[in-house]
């Protein structure tokens, strides 16, 4: 079940982990635990299950946004409230304790049976079909879906552009300022008062996402707007005002041609009626469901975004009393001892503290392995291909295409921008990198399977992907010239960088 399930988010994890499986040492010693372990899971998946079986044959799948984006919007509301109701200090990390213990298990029974559904209605849609058509087609149904919330920011971020496109004098200061200080005196510009006023809304809804959300340490774009005003600045490199919206509104149609595409290839012979009508359902069903896909991890990012805040509250209060040097050594304590210190006058964390930013140092210049077992023992696996040209990088394929262009290696979204049809090249990318893709021509990774963040919002963007590329961050140089199979899994690099060539 392990290496299926790692198959779809990184396939070289998959096979080191299977390398593991393989062994003769290796093999279940206690099956009756083993065996309660699976009815746990079992009696937990259960009511999911149920539920995607419902959504996918049954419920409208017009309705299943709206009813998530109810839910959610509900459970946040409740969370809020509850923290709120604590006192600062021990107290409220105590409630925001129990708040992220219980989130997943209060948010997956109601949100992954539209994703289940999802996940099964593609694959009924390709046991249907069969050889009638290729599996590109069926990608090409996720394109420009409606209701996805990562990509519904990606949109507003465009739209903060075309807000700031208005004035040519606002455009001159934001293009010219360091994005770090564009906040300082974007009001006294012509146009300022109205991009600041659209940002903050902005911010309303979203300034508790940024890169590498998942580490709740991470600064938010509402803590530094900086790397959002840079992507913004970026946008206006489109050639017009709506030109984001455009491109969706494209991609949106390519997604419902593509749905009469395999209704039409589901007819003819004795089962055909039957074949279209089930395919029909599957199609609807695919595009309406998978648009749920990034609201857990949204409303999970929502929910570290409070615990987040009362943190800082905590952090303050420590600072003031002289318990901690700054207010971000508190990220090097865990939340029990967080709550210890905070009940805890006398509990002084900085010896800690001290211990751990010293250990954190050493660890950070290391390069963390795909799969280690307990004992240490580091398992690799790489993309054996006999069939790629010579000098090609091996990936995997993930979004169907070719595209050649210019690469941009971005390893850090906060301090880089990309120019319209540059191809992005990332070690990875979370929906804090998502504006990116907007100019994006193509994608390639260094991790990442068929479901991971990356590869999904290249097929929706209809961009060309390849993933799992071994350091191609540092095999590829920002302004080579490269060409990205996105159908067969691998990548050419086509000329030289040009300081490279200045140089040679």
């Amino acid at each position: 079940i392990v290496p299926a399930a790692l198959e779809n988010a990184d396939p070289l994890m998959a096979a080191a982990v299977q390398q593991v499986l393989a062994r003769p040492e290796f093999r279940i010693e206690n099956m009756s635990a083993q065996k309660v372990h699976l009815r746990n899971l079992a009696r937990w998946l259960r009511p999911i299950l149920m539920n995607a079986v419902a959504n996918l044959f049954w419920r409208q799948p017009e309705d299943r946004v709206a009813a998530a984006n109810r839910w959610s919007d509900d459970f946040i509301k409740r969370m809020t409230r509850q923290l709120a109701a604590a006192q600062p200090g021990g107290d409220r990390m105590a409630v925001a304790r129990t708040i992220l213990g219980k989130t997943m298990a209060d948010v997956l029974p109601e949100l992954a049976p539209n994703i289940v559904a999802g996940f099964m209605a593609r694959a009924l849609l390709a046991r249907l079909l069969g050889n009638r058509v290729v599996s590109a087609d069926i990608d090409t149904l996720l394109r420009g879906l409606s209701g996805n919330v990562t990509t519904e920011m990606d949109l507003q971020v465009g739209d903060l552009a075309d807000v700031a496109r208005r004035s040519s004098k606002l455009v001159d200061y934001l293009t010219s300022t360091p994005s770090g200080q564009i906040l300082a005196g974007v009001q006294q510009i012509e146009g300022g008062a109205e991009f600041a006023a659209a940002l903050e809304h902005f911010l309303a809804r979203y300034g508790m996402r940024g890169s590498s959300e998942i580490d709740i340490s991470r600064k938010r774009w509402r803590d530094d707007p900086a790397p959002l005003l840079q992507v913004i600045v970026g946008n206006l490199q489109q050639p017009t005002a709506g030109a984001h919206r455009n491109q969706h509104a494209a991609m949106r149609a390519e997604g419902a041609a593509a749905a009469d595409h395999l209704i039409s290839a589901a007819a003819g012979g004795l089962w055909g009626p039957v074949r279209q009508r089930l395919v029909r359902r599957m199609t609807r069903v695919l595009r309406n469901l998978m648009a749920v896909r990034e609201h857990p991890k949204f409303l999970l990012i929502q929910v570290m975004g409070e615990v987040r805040t009362a943190v800082q509250e905590g952090a303050a209060l420590l600072q003031k009393q002289q318990r901690l040097e700054q207010a971000e050594d508190i990220w090097f304590l865990d939340l029990s001892e967080l709550i210890d210190v905070l009940n805890n006058p006398a509990d002084d964390p900085r010896p800690r503290v001290a211990q751990r930013k010293a250990e954190f140092a050493r660890f950070w210049s290391l390069t963390p392995p795909r799969v280690m077992t307990n004992d240490g023992e580091i398992i690799t696996a790489a993309i054996d291909r006999a069939d790629l040209p010579d000098g090609a990088l091996a990936g995997n394929p993930v979004s169907a295409g070719v595209v050649e262009g210019v690469a941009h290696v971005v390893t850090d979204p906060h301090t880089q921008v990309l120019s319209p049809g540059e191809i992005l090249v990332a070690p990875f990318t979370d929906p804090g990198w998502t504006p990116l893709f907007i100019n994006a021509a193509g994608l390639v990774m260094e991790v990442g399977g068929m479901m991971t963040h990356g590869s999904v919002v290249a097929r929706e963007y209809g961009i060309p992907a390849v993933v799992g590329v071994l350091d191609a961050t540092h095999r590829i140089k920002t302004g080579q010239r490269i060409r990205v199979h996105g159908d067969q899994g691998y990548v050419e690099i086509l000329e030289a960088a040009k300081d490279e060539e200045v140089t040679g």
